[in-house]
Parts: C-alpha cells; structure tokens; sequence
C-alpha cells in the first residue's frame, strides 16, 4: 500500500550480578552500539531498551536496586510487539546476555537467555527459554522481523526454530512478502566468547552488528 512502515528496535541487556564490573558493563554498552546503528539508518526507529544496571555482588545482596531485566519484563515487551507492530513495520530485537546449554534441564530443556540475577534465589528463576521466545517472535505480525541474539550456545534458537513443527510456522513467509531472519552469535554447542579490539574487549558478534 505504499506505506513504508516503522522501524522498531528492542534491545535487552543483562550480565549477571556475579560477573565483574567491567564484564557487565560490556552488555549496556553493546546495547548503545547497536542503537545508535539502528539510528543511523532510521532517525525516527521507535526504541525500547531494557538494560539491567551494573552493581556488585555486595551492592545487590544490600538490596541496592530492584532488577530491570526479567523473564516477565522481556516477555511483556514482546507482547507489546505483538499488540502495536504493522504489518509494514520492521521490527529489529537485539539481545545481549549469558546463555545456557544443559543446566537446569527440568524447567529449561532447550537452554535459553539468562535474564534473572542468579543470588539468593532459584536458580532457573526469570530465565526466558528458547521454545516461549520463539513462540512470540513468530506472532509478531510485522513485514520484516530481525532477531539478533548474542549469548553462549544461542544456536539453540535456531535449531528449535528449524524443528518440523516449528519450521512450517514460518516457512511461507517468503511467498507472501514478510521476511524472518535469526543471527546468533554462536551454535548450539559452543560459547561466545569476547575478544580484543583496540583497547576494547568486544563480543565479535555485536562489533559486526
């Protein structure tokens, strides 16, 4: 219809509270990247960020902050995208975490993106799995949706999105003009780990980006 549509960016970014100052603060800082490219190409992209604070492990079990970043929070944006997003809306989601492969298998089988600060309390709590965020990715109703994950073993997005059942959800997106594109920052088996640029230590993925 000739309408262009809205370019939206959500961009997520959680450490954990046990990770070093300077290894958290890597996460706020692949978030500004990442929008301030996403601004580049579109002055008016409509952003939401959610970044989880960094604090020491002394300053969160003083209670020094409520968490930001939560299962229920993220969950609740991408619903929000969901609710608002056009059919010629593109819509860009950008995650930068920790990821898991085995642990807790009981409550998370496919692994998943950490977005709970593991002290002091369950340790699955707030963990947003791969199965729930690809179910909601695929209901956003936008013409282009560009999911863009850095974490350890973020592959198993992909290998779940390429499984029989779910793969048919989003195999006709071609032939009816939508685009779906996944990027990660590594497989299913292997860590994503930084590396040096300059004086920076970078995530290679989020540098590319």
């Amino acid at each position: 219809d000739g309408n262009p549509g809205t370019i939206r960016l959500l961009a997520v970014a959680k450490a954990k509270v046990l990770d070093p100052v300077d290894m958290q603060q890597r996460a706020p800082d692949a978030i500004r990247r990442v929008e301030t490219a996403v601004r580049a190409i579109e002055a008016k992209t409509v952003v939401k960020t959610l970044i989880e604070p960094v604090r020491t492990i002394n300053q969160y079990r003083a209670g020094q902050g409520r968490e930001v970043v939560t299962g229920e929070a993220f969950r609740n944006e991408l619903k929000t995208l969901i609710d608002t997003a056009s059919v010629n809306d593109t819509v860009v989601i950008y995650t930068h975490s920790h990821g898991l492969r085995n642990g807790f298998e009981y409550v998370q089988p496919l692994g998943g993106m950490v977005l709970d600060l593991p002290v002091r309390r369950p340790p699955h709590a707030g963990v947003f799995l791969w199965d729930e965020y690809a179910d909601l990715i695929l209901r956003i109703p936008a013409k282009n949706v560009v999911v863009l994950t850095m974490s350890c073993f973020s592959g198993a997005l992909i290998k779940h999105l390429n499984t029989p059942g779910m793969a048919k959800k989003w195999k006709d997106r071609e032939q009816t003009g939508r685009n779906f594109v996944v990027m990660t920052s590594q497989n299913d088996v292997l860590k994503s780990e930084p590396i040096r640029i300059g004086n920076q230590m970078l995530n290679p993925f989020t540098y590319a980006v």
